[in-house]
């Protein structure tokens, strides 16, 4: 199973950074899990492995399967490639989560 179990980067934010390995890319997909209770705005950028060059994700199915986890996963045109580097930036979705005031 393609899953990785991480956390918070900061305290605040999440940042995860990924080389795709061969059992992800026999797999079809990788999950990062964030281990959170929020819901989050994401942003994923994928670097090919035999240029840097970063990768158009057209048909990449990238979803959010569970509370705090991004999937990105085969679909259409795109596919994992063992040596590709996933990454990720989230933080929680503002239209979930509320900001302390500590003002």
């Amino acid at each position: 199973m393609s899953t990785i179990v991480t956390g918070l980067t900061n305290g605040v934010s999440f940042g995860y950074k990924h080389t795709v390995t061969t059992t992800d890319a026999s797999d079809g997909y990788v999950t990062i899990n964030f281990q959170t209770t929020v819901s989050l705005a994401y942003q994923v950028m994928i670097l090919t492995a035999s240029t840097g060059a970063q990768k158009v994700l057209t048909g990449a199915l990238i979803t959010e399967p569970g509370t705090g986890q991004i999937k990105i996963a085969n679909g259409g045109s795109y596919t994992l490639v063992a040596g590709d580097v996933i990454h990720i930036s989230a933080v929680p979705n503002s239209s979930v989560y509320t900001y302390e005031d500590r003002t």
